[in-house]
């Protein structure tokens, strides 16, 4: 999370000093590809401090960690995974 200043708010005593408030961090890219076309979602990183994807069509929360497949894996067999541009709606 990054942090910034909001504006004075009404503090009792009239205190008006800045307040520091926590934003949430921008969400990362959730879709990538392989140079083929093939589409993957970021389903987290592990303990090994890796990312881990599944299939663009799967959801990540509904299949066990033990069968996402790992960023070096996709890239050594796939070639290297990239962001997919995202449309906003």
């Amino acid at each position: 999370m990054s942090q910034q200043l909001t504006d004075p708010t009404n503090f009792p005593a009239g205190d008006r000093r800045p307040v520091l408030v926590d934003l949430p961090t921008p969400p990362a890219p959730e879709l990538f590809a392989t140079p083929e076309g093939r589409q993957w979602r970021y389903a987290g990183t592990k303990e090994d401090g890796l990312r881990y994807f599944v299939p663009s069509h799967l959801d990540p929360a509904k299949i066990p960690s033990w069968n996402w497949a790992s960023e070096a894996y996709l890239n050594a067999e796939l070639g290297d995974v990239t962001p997919v541009a995202q449309v906003a709606a």
